[in-house]
């Protein structure tokens, strides 16, 4: 199981990737940066494929609204997909569409049996067009509806299971909830369907007093780089077959953008966070199969 770690591409950096490339070993843009394939977003994106593999991220998909899919956008990422040969194409879990109208937000969806089946649906049609499965990312929320009949990680495991799609999995939107609704993100964990995941997010929020703020404009906080060890760890203890062989981090930092070298030394560090924990691993795995020899040698009789 391979942890690729890199970043979401940022307009502050476009100048020096032009020049340089990156130095890791995958990056995300957003997908609508890039409809119509043309201008600067998209010279960035080709220059940074000579040295990363690309994720496409969107913003606009509403896939949980009543309208039509617009099949333009369709359209347009299907053509993207065709061209730069994505690893993986996501969108949000939520809808930021009603009547026709963008809300330019990301807003929550009732947790139920009805919206289930909805969202299948759509899904199933989005993906007939790209001709792949797409990765949806679990949304920081401030609201729950009346209408909810289930928990946040039982109607994920339902939708991925239901449409056969893909998990993108933002550990700080975990912790926001968790702040926010008292929804525990190691629980969330425990009961997700981890075959899912092909993608995880990382960055930081506020605390406003009141509640969590996402709002992606500092480092990722201890507890997101904890959480995200802890997933690591569930991973790799299951051994499980994911739909995916490489599960791809990206860190998330949209305010107060620092020069890329801090981006850089944020990858590192998170690199460094499981590769403690695979040393760790590493020893006790060492010691368990000297405990074994030896076990095995008293057995036999033979003298050590």
């Amino acid at each position: 199981m391979n942890f690729e770690i890199g970043f979401g591409l940022r307009r502050p950096h476009y100048a020096e990737i032009l020049r340089e490339g990156v130095r890791v070993p995958v990056v995300e843009c957003i997908s609508e940066n890039l409809f119509q394939m043309r201008g600067r977003p998209f010279r960035v994106v080709e220059r940074a494929r000579q040295n990363a593999e690309l994720l496409l991220h969107g913003v606009s998909l509403s896939i949980g609204d009543m309208d039509e899919i617009p099949t333009d956008t369709l359209k347009e990422l299907r053509e993207l997909d065709s061209i730069l040969e994505a690893k993986v194409i996501s969108d949000h879990l939520c809808f930021g569409r009603a009547h026709g109208r963008r809300g330019f937000d990301l807003w929550p969806l009732p947790m139920n049996e009805a919206m289930i089946s909805h969202l299948v649906a759509r899904i199933g049609r989005v993906q007939d067009v790209l001709g792949r499965r797409i990765a949806l990312e679990n949304i920081s929320a401030y609201c729950r509806f009346e209408a909810d009949e289930m928990s946040e990680v039982e109607f994920i495991n339902q939708i991925c299971l239901r449409a056969d799609c893909l998990l993108l999995l933002d550990l700080n939107n975990l912790l926001v909830n968790e702040r926010n609704f008292n929804q525990p993100a190691t629980e969330f964990l425990q009961e997700l369907d981890l075959s899912r995941i092909a993608q995880v997010h990382v960055g930081g929020h506020s605390d406003l007093g009141t509640h969590a703020f996402d709002d992606h404009a500092s480092p990722p906080s201890d507890a997101c780089i904890q959480l995200f060890v802890h997933l690591t760890q569930l991973l790799q203890a299951t051994e499980l077959n994911l739909k995916n062989t490489d599960v791809f981090t990206i860190l998330e930092w949209d305010g107060n953008i620092p020069k890329i070298e801090r981006f850089y030394q944020e990858t590192q560090r998170l690199k460094k966070s499981i590769a403690g924990m695979r040393a760790t691993k590493s020893m006790n795995t060492k010691i368990d199969d000297s405990l074994f020899n030896l076990e095995k040698a008293e057995r036999e009789g033979v003298r050590i």
